[in-house]
């Protein structure tokens, strides 16, 4: 089986080609002024766009934009952050087909390996807080610390589709841990699925 090529696109069309796969998957639309804040990664099996991420490498931050201005006021570790300190992964998406295969799985260890690369000390989680099997998986693997959790802030020129957003934060251990937990959880499946037929408990497989 061949693995997948990861691309970083630089032509404008190719970035709104990808934006629009994202906007079809999520239903949101993010600018291109915001992808040209990092980096935007297609995932190729052959020819074939299966999906990809942007890695946001420095401000401004979409996680931030609707953090309510009261609530980033009291946290020291934005208002004392560097350009370096944060780095954020956003339009993620995988094609229906490749979702929960080996493939996705391609593209998570190829996320993983890229934010370490960043060096920024912390990774910025933004998802909608109704996402519940997104929001456990984000807990059991990654360990995030929440800076804010509630309805989005207005902003001029950001918008969301989410009523109620969480907004966290994933230090570098936890970046690395990640991983292992996975792998973890995984083997952990497999004994419990001989020992019983039923599981009260599964983390999310969502890609």
């Amino acid at each position: 089986m061949s693995r997948l090529q990861f691309r970083t696109l630089s032509e404008v069309a190719d970035i709104d080609a990808f934006l629009e796969q994202f906007k079809h998957y999520v239903n949101v639309k993010l600018p291109e002024s915001y992808a040209r804040n990092g980096s935007v990664v297609g995932a190729y099996n052959g020819q074939e766009l299966i999906g990809g991420y942007m890695l946001i490498t420095h401000g401004p931050f979409r996680a931030f934009a609707f953090v309510p201005d009261e609530v980033k006021d009291g946290l020291d570790i934005i208002k004392n952050a560097s350009g370096s300190d944060f780095v954020e992964v956003n339009g993620f998406w995988v094609k229906e087909s490749y979702r929960g295969s080996a493939k996705s799985a391609e593209i998570w260890l190829e996320i993983r390996r890229n934010v370490l690369a960043s060096k920024a000390s912390h990774l910025l989680l933004f998802y909608n807080s109704k996402a519940k099997g997104l929001a456990q998986m984000y807990q059991d693997f990654m360990k995030p610390a929440t800076i804010y959790q509630g309805p989005p802030a207005v902003q001029q020129g950001a918008a969301t589709a989410h009523a109620e957003i969480t907004v966290g934060m994933v230090s570098r251990l936890n970046m690395r841990m990640a991983l292992y937990r996975g792998l973890g959880s995984v083997i952990a499946r497999k004994i419990l699925g001989y020992v019983t037929p039923s599981q009260p408990y599964a983390p999310s497989r969502r890609p």
